[in-house]
């Protein structure tokens, strides 16, 4: 069995900062000295000293003249200004200017060759003699220049124009554009040399690297590049390469791409400057404000603690894992919790996860989340007046901190509770995974028996009502069928007949392994065999991909996993493997540590460990779900069969945070940072890793 040990990894975090006296517009470039970062735009200069998660302005000040783009220089910053090259510099807490270099025309850009300064104008090149600016050469008509470059080894002076790149030499001029060369579009954004001193030119069409001479590389899809309008470059300490577009920021490292846009990362996407920092972060400076992208050496029992934290913070309604709702987005501040559809399967995967985490562990935190969340779980049969329903959610009558999602809602006999009705097969399916795992790993007497009592109770309203769930108007409930006359012959059960069969064996199994009831064995057989429920098994993926559902693969793996971690019938395991096997080679693809894992633990055979655990360091900290869009990127191939969709995963740090139930290929998501996930998505998978022996803590 392949493990993998839990030691430190990058994880992805970002910082970032809003100020006022921050330029939001018009900003030419942020540099990085030191502890000091630079901000100059052409109204301001600020000064900050930063740390990784700290950003305080020491000083600001209106520069003396427009500035349009700067070069470090020793502790300060030589500045290209309408009116010459000035100098800057901290002294005393405040930013001091000093004019190093008049010039009678605007300089766009300026850089450093051997011991002197060369500038641009829009039409020439300069270089800096004492007090004033010196031309060296013309621009070519119909060229106007937009960026310079000095290169470091070779003394060549390069020039990014709307209308191609130029290098002079002693014989003049020597211009290439996209009609004869590697150029994919004139005009040229930035140009930078890399330690190999190829040059990396910028443009609208994707960056080219060129080697001076002879050969150019434009990065394209074959590279995978995420997205093309890229504004500048950077180059970090190792080996990175940073691109600013207008969709955030790229990153290349170890031969992939990272794609740090949206909210969660960016307080704007629109990048004017990256600095890089010598632990191979960023500062970007964007259109709303400055962010520090960075990496801190964390664990994945690190991380788990981290998001425990949360859900612990605002989720825990009670003992249920609620959704939390802000009032603003980002705020966690202020928020209410929402009694949603399915606090009950919320509450039963969180629970399972605590009962994985006692088993490991046995930590008295997770003994005491465990019965918290088990009684909770349990309440929710108690407050219906139907023995063995059980609701889909439940609040205090008048709790102004949580709302009443949609639906059906009654008063509890008592007067003093809420409860929504209409359950689903979902809730089901999480009392009894929580109920199985809880009852294995983590109940003590007094919860085994609280747990034998409501398995019992839940089993037998659903035998007794024909296999359905039958709520307070005497109906059924819509998505709470399991009777063999819809599954089996009713036309519009079809899609459901496999994962439904899986589910009522499930709970039919569990029920027999905690109670002992030997009635609850001859139904599970009597269905399994007589009524073919083992052979619908088979089919319970829905494989045609214009129908796959997503939360289905969830409720069809939380029901594999009591069901065949206790039945031991060869007869039916061999039916019961065939489904689970014939699933996975589905969802395989998914990258879900969950399926993975059960999958694995079920079957003692490969189950991409290596896969499940990047997916797991991959989830970001911020559980705030940001509105992510995708749509932009040539990495991500279109679903022709599911519009919005990709044809592989998009990477957890990129995409929504959504439980397992939701779509890993959906290239948009969120709700615009006002709503907070609780994270029992990475819990589970994680425990459940470290229980079978998958990660080594």
């Amino acid at each position: 069995m392949v493990k993998v040990k839990d030691v430190a990894y990058p994880q992805d975090v970002a910082f970032q900062f809003r100020h006022d006296e921050l330029p939001g517009s018009g900003i030419r470039r942020i540099i990085r000295t030191g502890d000091l970062l630079w901000v100059i735009s052409n109204g301001k200069a600020v000064v900050l000293s930063v740390g990784s998660e700290r950003a305080e302005i020491l000083s600001s000040a209106d520069p003396p003249s427009p500035i349009n783009n700067a070069r470090p220089d020793g502790d300060g910053l030589m500045l290209a200004a309408d009116d010459g090259i000035w100098r800057a510099e901290l002294r005393g807490g405040e930013i001091a200017f000093e004019k190093a270099a008049d010039s009678e025309e605007p300089l766009i850009d300026l850089d450093r060759r051997g011991d002197e300064w060369v500038c641009l104008a829009s039409s020439y090149i300069a270089r800096a003699v004492v007090g004033r600016v010196e031309p060296i050469a013309e621009l070519p008509p119909f060229k106007t220049g937009r960026v310079l470059l000095a290169h470091p080894e070779t003394g060549e002076i390069w020039v990014g124009a709307d209308r191609g790149m130029g290098k002079l030499s002693v014989e003049g001029w020597e211009w290439h554009t996209y009609a004869g060369s590697g150029l994919p579009r004139n005009e040229v954004r930035d140009l930078k040399v890399d330690g190999m001193g190829f040059i990396w030119v910028a443009t609208g069409e994707g960056p080219t690297v060129f080697n001076g001479r002879d050969w150019w590389y434009p990065f394209g899809p074959e590279v995978k590049l995420p997205y093309e309008n890229i504004f500048c470059i950077e180059f970090g300490p190792k080996g990175e390469v940073w691109l600013g577009t207008d969709k955030g920021v790229l990153k290349l490292i170890d031969g992939s791409w990272k794609v740090y846009s949206g909210r969660r990362w960016l307080p704007g996407d629109r990048v004017f400057g990256i600095a890089p920092d010598p632990e191979g972060g960023a500062w970007v400076m964007t259109d709303g404000g400055l962010a520090h992208l960075y990496s801190k050496p964390m664990t994945l029992r690190e991380k788990a603690d981290h998001i425990e934290r949360i859900r612990a913070a605002r989720h825990n309604r009670e003992g249920w894992v609620s959704h939390c709702e802000l009032k603003e987005p980002g705020n966690l501040e202020e928020f209410v919790h929402e009694a949603s559809d399915n606090d009950g399967l919320w509450t039963g995967i969180y629970l399972a996860a605590e009962s994985f985490r006692w088993a490991v562990t046995k930590e008295e935190e997770a003994k005491r989340y465990v019965k918290q969340s088990l009684r909770a779980l349990a309440f929710l049969e108690e407050v219906t007046p139907i023995p063995g329903f059980v609701a889909r959610s439940a609040r205090r009558v008048g709790d102004e901190r949580s709302r009443k999602s949609g639906g059906e809602w009654h008063l509890s006999d008592d007067g003093k509770w809420e409860w929504k009705g209409d359950t689903s097969s979902d809730e089901i399916d999480g009392h009894f995974f929580g109920y199985a795992v809880c009852y294995e790993l983590a109940a003590d007497e007094e919860d085994r028996k609280l747990i034998r009592e409501k398995v019992a109770r839940i089993m037998d309203h659903i035998i007794e009502h024909d296999f359905v769930l039958q709520d307070v108007d005497g109906e059924r409930t819509q998505w709470g069928v399991w009777r063999p006359s819809l599954l089996n012959r009713d036309e519009w059960w079809r899609w459901n007949r496999g994962l439904n069969s899986l589910e009522i064996l499930s709970h039919l199994k569990v029920a027999y392994r905690i109670t002992g009831d030997e009635r609850y064995e001859r139904i599970y057989r009597h269905l399994a065999l007589e009524e073919g429920y083992a052979l619908n098994l088979i089919e319970q993926y829905i494989a045609d991909p214009r129908f796959n559902v997503y939360h289905d693969n969830q409720l069809a793996f939380l029901a594999y996993y009591p069901l065949l971690l206790f039945e031991d019938d060869p007869e039916l395991r061999k039916f019961y493997l065939l489904s689970l096997e014939r699933t996975w080679r589905y969802v395989r693809k998914d990258r879900c540590p969950l399926w993975n894992f059960i999958y694995g633990a079920l079957t003692g055979k490969p189950c991409d460990v290596e896969e499940a655990v990047k997916t797991l360091r991959e989830i970001p900290l911020d559980m705030v779900r940001w509105s992510v869009d995708n749509t932009f990127r040539r990495d991500l191939i279109p679903n022709p069969y599911r519009p919005g969709e990709s044809l592989e995963p998009v990477p957890p740090g990129e995409r929504d945070v959504v439980n397992w139930d939701g779509n890993p290929y959906k290239l948009r998501g969120g709700t615009g940072g006002m709503t907070e996930n609780d994270g029992a998505f990475f819990l589970l998978p994680y425990w459940m890793g470290r229980y079978h022996g998958f990660i080594e803590g």
